[in-house]
């Protein structure tokens, strides 16, 4: 993750840019950084709801 010095934020993407972006655009990034996440948790509670559903609850769940 790039920090933008001086800007007070810490960004999940690469793009070398530290330049402001305006409120719209800064709030379109946010939204897809966190839809990205509520994703990513989502599909893992599915997998660890369909292990635990299955009597599969000794796979490596935490390794």
């Amino acid at each position: 993750m790039a920090h933008c010095a001086g800007h007070g934020v810490i960004a999940g993407y690469t793009s070398g840019s530290c330049a402001p972006c305006s409120p719209g655009g800064c709030v379109a990034q946010l939204n897809q950084i966190v839809e990205g996440k509520l994703q990513a948790v989502a599909r893992r509670a599915e997998q660890l709801a369909r292990r635990a559903s299955t009597g599969n609850c000794a796979d490596s769940t935490f390794n």
